[in-house]
Parts: structure tokens; sequence; C-alpha cells
């Protein structure tokens, strides 16, 4: 059970991590003139 629960809370930032970039894509992607450097 311990290895399930650290599991899911890694997919879980992984998840988080993937909203991030998809949203910076698609903001990107709105506005390429606006294309702020990157992190």
């Amino acid at each position: 059970m311990v290895a399930y629960t650290a599991v899911s809370e890694m997919v879980a930032e992984t998840g988080e991590q993937f909203n991030d970039i998809v949203a910076e894509a698609k903001a990107e992607i709105a506005h390429p003139t606006k294309a702020k450097p990157s992190n």
C-alpha cells in the first residue's frame, strides 16, 4: 500500500507539471508574438 501511495503522489505531480506545459503551449499558440522566455 505504501508503494501505491508513493506512485499515486508521483503521478499527481507529473500530471500537474504536464498541465502547466500544456497551458504554456496553448498560450504560445494563442499569442505567438508574446512568447515569453522559458524558465
